[in-house]
């Protein structure tokens, strides 16, 4: 993400690897699986232990909460962006992958 300063643009990455961000479908917003960053918005705290997966929309992450300190993860889940609060459980367990077929 660019964000302009008084002096020059300035590339900001809230991961650590470059491998790890996805950047939302509209390209307002990346994420780096624990957090978000919106350009308008600013830094947005996920809940504790939700891990983001990848986006759905524009403005919802899709992902699973940790159970606890082992490995095991809870149902596939949505936030809201707007609302980061609310978990909106799907009530199955699965994982969030994207293929996009090129046109």
């Amino acid at each position: 993400m660019v964000r302009k300063t008084a002096d020059k643009p300035e590339v900001v990455t809230i991961g650590f690897n470059a491998l790890t961000l996805h950047l939302s479908p509209n390209g307002q917003a990346l994420t780096d699986g624990s957090n978000v960053e919106v350009r308008t918005a600013g830094l947005i705290a996920m809940p504790q232990g939700f891990v983001i997966e990848g986006w759905l929309y524009d403005n919802t992450v899709i992902g699973r909460s940790q159970l606890g300190a082992g490995p095991d993860r809870g149902n596939l889940s949505w936030i809201s962006v707007n609302d980061p609060s609310s978990i909106h459980d799907l009530g199955f367990k699965g994982d969030f992958g994207l293929d996009r077929a090129e046109p």
